[in-house]
């Protein structure tokens, strides 16, 4: 209605404006561009932490292999700066992506930068906790199997027959 009555003015050439309806029509325009302005504000401010969030992940090393090879070490790596940004070292154990919808959007930016780009695209409309869990589900070793981790040899649990062997063996001497 507002814009009705602005449009017949204007087509009269503004003769019958007076003080009050300018201060409307200021006060409106100040606020609508105002308004404009912290959307703008905000969407940088988005962009913003989406770019630094991508750029933890181009930092995180190592980057995730195409062939997932490295998945262990990789994993570890991710699981600490996650903790460490978000302030939760066991941020992976279950999906919080509901609790924090901005901070899974990082953290899933974190994981798509932190790997082999060919592995981008089949991380597409998940979580943060589903990326991640699709590829541990894809890369990571079955439980038991050795690996190597941030310098650690990790070899299988001993069986209780190893054990009773090794107790048995005959001693040199």
């Amino acid at each position: 209605a507002l814009n009705d009555v602005v449009q017949e003015q204007l087509k009269s050439g503004g003769a019958n404006l007076d003080s009050d309806l300018l201060k409307l029509l200021l006060i409106r325009n100040l606020t609508a561009t105002g308004s404009q302005s912290l959307q703008v504000n905000q969407s940088a401010s988005n962009v913003a932490n989406q770019l630094k969030w991508q750029q933890l992940g181009k930092d995180l090393q190592p980057s995730l292999l195409i062939d997932g090879s490295n998945f262990p070490a990789w994993s570890v790596s991710l699981k600490d700066i996650v903790g460490s940004v978000v302030s939760d070292h066991e941020y992976f154990k279950v999906d919080k992506s509901k609790g924090n919808l901005p901070t899974s959007n990082g953290v899933l930016a974190i994981i798509k930068f932190s790997v082999d780009p060919a592995l981008r695209s089949s991380l597409n409309g998940m979580t943060a906790y589903g990326a991640f869990t699709s590829l541990k589900e894809r890369f990571a070793p079955p439980p038991g199997l050795s690996f190597y981790v941030a310098g650690l040899t990790l070899r299988r649990p001993q069986t209780h027959q190893t054990l009773y062997r090794r107790a048995n063996k005959p001693s040199k001497g």
